[in-house]
């Protein structure tokens, strides 16, 4: 009788180093994702956009959770990446500096001279990697 007792016990130390050594799977997800596309925009070439995620709902000058520089715009068109994006929701913006004049980084934002901007926020479910190009239509004048 204590054969088998000490046995059991044995048995459920050895199953217990092995997970230990093998590990148990986490309930918590650490998935990122990447928010990319194509910017199009006539007339802005050797320039480029700032876009950004806010908190879903915040206006354009909320602070930026992620964001990114887009390739400098050559024959009307550049593209952009953001990676490492957390699973949730976002408000997106974005804008292209059209005279090199904006502050780089996750503060930038677009001045009234002669950047242009997309007209409003666009709200992101993030959980997969996400395609989202910006057509010439999307843009308008800051100065207007």
């Amino acid at each position: 009788m204590q054969g088998k007792v000490a046995r059991r016990l044995l048995l459920a130390l050895v199953a217990l180093l092995a997970l230990t050594i093998v590990g148990c799977p986490s309930s918590s997800s650490s998935d990122t994702y990447t928010l990319s596309g194509t910017l199009t925009k006539s007339g802005v070439d050797d320039c480029y956009a700032y876009l950004k995620l806010v908190a879903l709902g915040e206006d354009g000058t909320g602070a930026a959770l992620y964001w990114t520089k887009s390739s400098a715009f050559s024959g009307g068109t550049a593209t952009y990446s953001i990676g490492d994006i957390e699973e949730g929701s976002y408000t997106g913006y974005a804008f292209i500096d059209g005279d090199g004049d904006a502050v780089e980084g996750a503060a930038a934002l677009p001045d009234s001279d002669s950047d242009y901007a997309t007209d409003g926020g666009q709200d992101f479910i993030v959980d997969h990697d996400i395609v989202a190009d910006l057509p010439e239509e999307a843009w308008v004048p800051t100065g207007t």
